[in-house]
């Protein structure tokens, strides 16, 4: 797995504006993966947090007290299976990825050069928590942090992304255990840098959906809500000090 930047030199400086980054991650998207797949996941992960509450909620053997630990611990087994389950039936690539450090296994999915991984957030914007495992898949992501290359009287390049390694974020309404908070409140394709240190870019899995159903129409893709993109950077010093 690795990034390949395709490059076509025509003449001055060349950089990529953050515009281009975002869109060339959608258009990865739209090409290795199908609008099946995004909408049975967004459907699926809408049920599996409906069901795994009335499962807590209603088994006579965890105190009210735990219920929220155990809803935690059970939501996660319940999601990889789900995510393996959608993978599976919508004709993207999933196995099991045995971490050696601590012989855990995690379910990855794979639909051409886009890798994905799932896990909780507390919040759409929050990085998924760090490990050793997380830090290697996102390691392919160095288009986020490249600088633009030091070219003189040749022409600006039209990146290709080719590959990009993604976490498929989701979490509930609140953290109150009721069935209203812990409704499905996001679920989100994001893709941290290669430091493993920020959220690059947060794709809703919704807005993957509404781009697949436009390219499927022939409309072009509007600009998003925000009035221009941006990818989220590790601030200049702390890149500076490593």
């Amino acid at each position: 797995m690795c990034i390949i930047l395709k490059s076509m030199i025509v003449g001055r400086v060349l950089a990529v504006t953050d515009e281009e980054i975002f869109e060339a991650v959608a258009k990865t998207i739209l090409r290795n993966t199908n609008l099946a797949f995004w909408k049975a996941l967004q459907h699926r992960f809408e049920w599996l947090y409906s069901e795994i509450y009335h499962s807590v909620a209603n088994d006579p053997h965890v105190l009210e007290d735990q219920r929220s630990a155990k809803l935690l611990d059970a939501r996660f087994y319940l999601a990889e299976k789900t995510f393996a389950r959608v993978a599976k039936d919508n004709r993207l690539v999933t196995l099991p990825q045995k971490v050696i450090i601590n012989n855990w296994s995690y379910t990855l999915v794979r639909g051409g050069g886009v890798c994905m991984v799932q896990s909780y957030v507390h919040s759409p914007s929050e990085l998924a928590r760090s490990s050793k495992f997380r830090e290697a898949h996102a390691a392919i992501n160095g288009f986020l942090s490249a600088p633009p290359l030091p070219f003189a009287d040749v022409e600006p390049a039209m990146f290709d992304i080719t590959k990009v390694n993604g976490i498929i974020t989701h979490g509930p309404a609140g953290k109150k255990f009721t069935e209203d908070s812990q409704r499905l409140a996001f679920l989100n394709f994001t893709v941290p840098d290669n430091s493993y240190s920020v959220v690059g870019i947060n794709l809703p899995v919704t807005e993957i959906i509404a781009r697949f159903e436009r390219a499927e129409v022939g409309t072009e893709v509007p600009q998003r809500d925000i009035a221009k993109p941006r990818v989220k950077r590790r601030p200049a010093a702390k890149k500076a000090a490593e």
